[in-house]
């Protein structure tokens, strides 16, 4: 079922504007138009911006089938992603972390934790840093073993890494990790190295707005149809990157057909 609208109107509940989903090259090339902004009194309190539209949409195929009791998330900001992940799994217990290091994230663990119980939702967000809070934070607030990461933290090729390594003994043996920013942040040297760890390479996944990363560390038939989807085509991808043009060439061709319709 789909849950932006209810994301929506319950940061708005709260006085928030929210901006997501929108095209880059609509509005100045910045490349986290597509991402999550909140915005309140004139200001934007996206310090870290949450998922996009379409990152909401591969949450929503991937938990069709797949329903995890457990779940984890590192980074959790103002919680977009955690409550996502809340309301797409509505009997499963979400546990969030957030260092508390940014501008106004600890407001956001409160926001987290109000929209959370306001939405009827099981979701907890506490203030812990990876790695090494982790496992205090699991023995705490969590009973059983955790079936769906989200590791969306300090995006740097060590961090994620440690992220993987404080989580992996708490994972269920069918569990699923989910990198956020991958391509964007350039982390594969450290997902390279998450799959040396665990004989298991994660998969890119093209079509989504971060280039995210997956690893199943079972062997879940029910992901398959969703990760092939979101995965691209390789054949697609290069085509699209090969016909690829600067923008001033686009521009010059434009101006010679509209001159060409104009003369002739």
């Amino acid at each position: 079922m789909p849950i932006i609208n209810k994301l929506f109107a319950g940061y708005e509940s709260l006085g928030f504007t929210v901006s997501s989903g929108l095209n880059p090259h609509h509005h100045g090339g910045n490349l986290g138009a597509p991402f999550t902004w909140l915005l309140k009194d004139g200001r934007s309190f996206s310090n870290g911006l949450g998922i996009s539209m379409k990152e909401i949409y591969f949450l929503e195929c991937l938990f069709e089938e797949f329903r995890p009791r457990n779940a984890f998330v590192i980074g959790n900001s103002f919680g977009w992603s955690t409550l996502a992940i809340g309301l797409l799994n509505p009997d499963a217990r979400v546990l969030a972390i957030d260092a508390g290091f940014d501008e106004n994230s600890l407001e956001g663990l409160d926001v987290t934790n109000r929209l959370g119980g306001a939405l009827g939702l099981n979701v907890v967000a506490v203030q812990a840093v990876s790695p090494e809070g982790v496992d205090g934070a699991v023995t705490e607030h969590l009973s059983s073993p955790i079936d769906f990461c989200f590791i969306d933290g300090l995006h740097t090729n060590e961090q994620v890494f440690k992220d993987f390594a404080a989580l992996k003994p708490h994972m269920s043996d069918d569990g699923v990790f989910l990198f956020h920013d991958v391509i964007s942040c350039d982390l594969a040297p450290g997902i390279a190295r998450i799959a040396e760890a665990c004989g298991k390479a994660p998969e890119v996944l093209y079509g989504t707005s971060s280039g995210m990363a997956i690893l199943c560390l079972g062997n879940d038939r029910t992901l398959a149809r969703t990760l092939a989807t979101f995965r691209g085509d390789t054949g697609a991808i290069n085509l699209i990157r090969r016909q690829q043009r600067p923008k001033v060439h686009r521009l010059l061709s434009r101006w010679r057909r509209s001159i060409a319709k104009r003369i002739g």
